[in-house]
């Protein structure tokens, strides 16, 4: 049984995922957006549409009964189950500016379904489960972006909260990490 929680909450969960994404890959130019064709790491802008796709899904088109805001393309480019991962370089993908506009649409469409929906200001218990799964499988994707970044060598994004850590790197990798090398 989930507990019910404020459509509030859900919303600046929601809100504060989509962030943390946007600052790991507004920096980034569409040739690293891509990167190189690596086992461990998804294309970035593929893994960016995935994000918006699994909201779509999940809560749009399976519990609202909405349409895809896509329409066929969103399964054929941003299923995971359904889309090797070799072959996610290889799609026709969004452009970013695309992908952008379908992760707000997606995002605007679905926390409209909790404003105004209960007048306590509490999701239902299948809201409140479906939106913060959604949050998390976001959150587990910010650190796919993360080890991506890092894996692929690029810089350390910009956070809007962040700490500075250049002499923590400089100690070399710590015990655990990825190294390249691997891959």
């Amino acid at each position: 049984m989930t507990q019910r929680v404020s459509a509030s909450y859900l919303i600046a969960t929601l809100q504060d995922a989509r962030a943390r994404t946007l600052e790991l890959v507004n920096d980034l130019d569409q040739e690293q957006l891509m990167g190189p064709k690596l086992p461990g790491v998804n294309p970035l802008r593929w893994e960016i549409g995935h994000i918006a796709y699994f909201y779509e899904f999940f809560i749009l088109r399976s519990l609202y009964g909405h349409d895809s805001i896509l329409g066929l393309k969103a399964d054929e480019l941003y299923d995971s189950i359904a889309v090797a991962h070799d072959t996610r370089w290889d799609l026709p993908l969004l452009s970013m500016t695309e992908t952008l506009a379908y992760m707000n649409d997606v995002l605007e469409k679905v926390c409209a379904h909790l404003v105004n929906k209960n007048e306590d200001g509490l999701a239902s218990e299948q809201d409140s489960f479906i939106y913060q799964f959604g949050a998390f499988h976001e959150d587990m994707h910010t650190e796919a972006f993360i080890w991506g970044r890092q894996t692929l060598g690029y810089p350390s994004p910009t956070f809007s909260i962040q700490s500075n850590v250049d002499s923590q790197r400089s100690v070399g990798s710590w015990p655990g990490f990825c190294k390249s090398s691997w891959w």
